[in-house]
């Protein structure tokens, strides 16, 4: 094979140095967004770009031009004989790709829907490749994370919106479509709330298992938060104490950090055992706009958590606030309660400890404050790499209960792809 083929949509999607762009799977014919077609190709043609990188350039409907890589447009083709469409993987070594590769012609399919390019060597007997339109406007270079959600912040005011982060308990079991809307609402608001859960725990991780599967830890898997005994063996955090728990994400002393954190109320305090959520990327915004030098501190040093008990020690470092390569907040981890031995050269000590305080003192404003009591039924699914939680303290002789677990984000995520693309296709459940 001596050419590839590549779809219109998928070249405009994907062009270099281009902004957002659409969660395309590979194969996907265009498709509209917010009821807009993709463009279409006018014009491809092969060439040289400024950097001096082969390219093939195409020339949209809409007038815009991008460049793609021939190199990378030949990396990325998906014709059999170098791509295994069963397991979605490469079966050609690109180091065996020439480095002097480039296309040799370029044709626009029919309606401009792709583009098929001529490659002046073959490799595994493949001579051309053929892209789609959609996959090339979803790759095209320098494009964010095509599965990136915006994030919706929120601080105090969330307490008076609950209903639009919520989800019935009926439409969760009932369809793939309402696991889908959870799935979504904790990736846009960080929070989601299932109503009318029945206080039941294998109800509750029956609903769980709905969404994804329970990640294990050293604290089990579906587990109680209940106060505990000292003698108990498993008393191992403050989380079985009935005292006040500030603000905080958990796991932090943990490589893999749980994704999500799912509580489920079977019984409640009375006065106490409110329960505290503080958006932690609006507390992270808040910092960048008004402390820049702080903010740089808090997304750059490594912060070091650890959990020690007789049967494990556990150790972990992250920044407090994650980047992406784009410079968008990714993750928040913070607990000051399991917050190790600080490691960093004596000169930048005491700016860490400033930069701390700032964000401390953020996360304690009453205006990013959400405070609220679950009850019993009340289940939620919280975002642990981004959201914090804590509570009031309680009476440890009340019997309040909380059932719950940890999902992993990985699982979180991948759930949430599959569901969108069978959306997409049509085909859930």
């Amino acid at each position: 094979v001596g050419s590839s083929v590549f779809d219109a949509a998928w070249l405009h999607a994907n062009r270099h140095g281009s902004g957002s762009s659409l969660p395309l799977e590979r194969g996907l014919p265009a498709r509209s967004e917010e009821g807009h077609a993709f463009a279409r190709i006018a014009k491809a043609t092969r060439g040289t770009s400024a950097e001096g990188v082969r390219v093939v350039r195409v020339g949209w409907e809409d007038g815009t031009v991008d460049e793609y890589s021939a190199f990378w447009l030949r990396d990325n083709c998906t014709d059999p004989a170098n791509w295994d469409a069963s397991n979605q993987q490469k079966t050609v070594e690109t180091k065996d790709i020439p480095k002097a590769l480039m296309a040799s012609s370029v044709t626009v399919r029919e309606g401009g829907v792709g583009i098929e390019v001529g490659w002046n060597h073959e490799v595994q007997g493949v001579g051309s490749s053929v892209f789609d339109a959609a996959w090339l406007h979803a790759n095209r270079h320098g494009t964010v994370d095509p599965e990136y959600v915006a994030p919706v912040t929120w601080g105090a005011e969330m307490r008076d919106n609950f209903s639009s982060v919520t989800v019935p308990y009926q439409d969760v079991l009932a369809s793939e479509a309402g696991v889908l809307k959870v799935l979504e609402t904790t990736r846009r608001h960080g929070i989601c709330f299932v109503s009318g859960t029945p206080p039941d725990k294998a109800l509750s991780q029956q609903l769980v298992e709905r969404i994804a599967p329970v990640q294990h830890t050293i604290y089990g898997g579906f587990w109680e938060t209940v106060v505990k005994g000292e003698s108990e063996s498993d008393n191992i955090d403050s989380a079985y104490s009935s005292v006040a728990l500030p603000a905080h994400t958990d796991g932090n002393y943990f490589l893999d950090t749980p994704g999500l954190q799912i509580f489920h109320c079977l019984q409640q305090d009375a006065s106490g055992g409110d329960t505290l959520l503080v958006d932690g990327f609006r507390v992270a915004e808040n910092v960048r706009r008004v402390h820049p030098a702080a903010f740089g501190v808090l997304s750059t040093v490594k912060v070091h958590y650890q959990h020690t008990d007789e049967e494990w020690v556990m150790r972990a470092g992250h920044a407090t606030v994650g980047l992406d390569e784009w410079g968008r907040l990714e993750n928040v981890h913070f607990n000051n309660l399991d917050r190790d031995t600080l490691r960093v050269p004596l000169g930048e000590v005491d700016a860490f400890y400033d930069a701390w305080r700032i964000f401390s003192e953020e996360v304690q404003k009453g205006e990013n404050e959400v405070w609220f009591k679950l009850e019993p039924g009340g289940l939620i699914i919280i975002d642990n790499h981004r959201v914090m939680h804590g509570r009031s303290a309680f009476d440890g002789a009340s019997g309040r209960r909380l059932v719950g677990c940890y999902v992993s984000r990985q699982d979180f995520h991948a759930r949430h792809r599959v569901l969108s693309a069978r959306e997409r296709a049509g085909t859930l459940r």
